[in-house]
């Protein structure tokens, strides 16, 4: 179901980001979705599917809501994040929400996040829904920018860069 969230509601949310990888995304989401069990019940579960990847139909068939606002939108009413598919988790944690990616199986990751209080490498789909209820009623924690850009007001880094390679 499509739909635009209201930003009224007060059950615990649960923002679920489908990467490039479809067939992974799925089964990751599938894998998921078990091991939440009943507790999808008392769990509001959105999806935003990469706009690469044809949803899934049995997905239709479930509990869950998807949505196609923006991440910026849907990071604002979520109380923690899964990806999956290999997702990049840096726009739902520069939001502050606790975001949980599960590890890859080639152990291969390609974020720039490192396991933290507000970020989890899941060993699988039990172990990310174990990490998330942990943030059922936590509000959003401040994330700093600064230590993956560079806003640096003279842009010497980029500066320096352009140089090396108009040589």
């Amino acid at each position: 179901m499509l739909l635009n969230w209201d930003s009224t509601f007060s059950e615990r949310s649960w923002l679920i980001v489908g990467g490039a990888e479809c067939e992974t995304s799925s089964r990751e989401l599938q894998e998921f979705l078990n091991a939440l069990g009943v507790d999808i019940t008392h769990t509001r579960v959105i999806v935003r599917w990469h706009p690469q990847c044809q949803l899934p139909e049995w997905v239709r068939r479930t509990k869950v809501e998807v949505s196609q606002e923006p991440l910026s939108v849907l990071a604002t009413r979520a109380s923690a994040a899964l990806m999956v598919g290999l997702a990049a988790p840096l726009d739902t944690y520069l939001s502050g929400v606790p975001s949980c990616s599960i590890v890859a199986p080639s152990g291969l990751a390609m974020s720039p996040l490192e396991e933290n209080e507000h970020h989890h490498l899941a060993a699988n789909a039990a172990d990310a829904v174990q990490w998330m209820h942990k943030f059922a009623e936590s509000p959003h924690f401040v994330a700093s920018p600064e230590r993956f850009f560079n806003f640096g007001d003279d842009l010497s880094h980029w500066r320096s860069l352009i140089l090396q390679f108009s040589r």
